[in-house]
């Protein structure tokens, strides 16, 4: 993600409202005076608003972390990230094997007389 791209997001979101404008007062009343005539084109008009409202968050999220973004294309590919785990784990596992196996039995205790 780049400022670019945010900016670009942004972008949509005016282009998106102000088709909505022109779609709300030139093609629903072209579409006749039918209640219903454009139902799509009014169900739109109707939930951009809570749409709009919704999605501003979030392109202001991808906006405040930006640089976030390049630390996070830092690190190596997801595919290495469980052997982080399982290489660490087998080495563990190896090690308490040989230290158990080293491990001599202790002399039984000489009997007093």
């Amino acid at each position: 993600m780049t400022r670019e791209k945010v900016t670009t997001i942004q972008g949509y979101f005016v282009t998106i409202g102000a088709g909505e404008g022109e779609l709300r007062t030139r093609a629903v009343p072209a579409a006749g005076p039918a209640p219903g005539a454009a139902p799509a084109v009014e169900r739109f008009s109707r939930d951009w608003p809570r749409i709009n409202r919704e999605m501003a968050p979030v392109v202001g999220v991808m906006s405040d972390n930006v640089d976030n973004y390049d630390a996070v294309a830092a690190l190596p590919p997801f595919s290495m990230f469980p052997w982080f785990f399982v290489i660490p784990g087998v080495l563990v596992t190896a090690l308490a094997v040989l230290a158990l196996r080293r491990r001599s039995p202790e002399p039984a205790p000489e009997p007093v007389t």
